[in-house]
């Protein structure tokens, strides 16, 4: 009886508010039924409220929802494109960063006034060096493109989603 009562209460205010929160129906202690405006079990089942409207593929939340998850796709997509280029190069400079290490080990050989530079060895690192600021310039150049396509994948997105805006706009009037 107390069960039914709850029950007949809790569809009572599904049918008088369409406009209200979410309605979630799990299984609760002892096999009842649960309602709650808040997930109340791994079971938890959205009930729509009586009278309500579900978002069609088209509604104004559903687009939202799906704008933002392009959005998000172009900046996880621009995100791991971006680590890979810098992955990529940080090897590259680590390799030179190495090479230049070792040639310094080899820098000093004995001359006739004690120890001095090998000019052979010297010419090698100074080419590292300009090696490195290179990789230096071309990673720039290839992050600064991917900035821009990044932004120009971003832009089309916003006009597009601007452009269906306006066209839902006219529909309505």
């Amino acid at each position: 009886m107390y069960r039914s009562l709850v029950l007949s209460f809790v569809l009572f205010g599904l049918a008088a508010s369409a406009s209200a929160a979410p309605i979630y129906r799990c299984a609760g202690a002892g096999g009842g039924t649960v309602f709650s405006q808040v997930p109340c079990g791994n079971d938890a089942a959205q009930v729509a409220p009586s009278g309500a409207k579900k978002p069609t593929s088209n509604s104004p939340a559903v687009d939202a929802s799906n704008d933002k998850a392009a959005l998000a796709e172009i900046d996880s997509r621009c995100d791991v494109q971006s680590r890979r280029i810098l992955d990529g190069y940080s090897a590259r400079f680590a390799d030179a960063n190495a090479a230049i290490a070792d040639l310094h080990k080899h820098l000093m050989v004995s001359g006739s006034d004690g120890a001095e530079k090998d000019p052979n060895v010297q010419k090698q690192i100074t080419t590292l060096e300009a090696k490195k600021t290179d990789l230096l310039d071309a990673q720039d150049h290839e992050l600064s493109a991917l900035r821009n396509q990044c932004q120009v994948d971003r832009n089309a997105e916003l006009k597009r989603e601007t452009d269906r805006d306006a066209t839902h706009a006219m529909v309505k009037r």
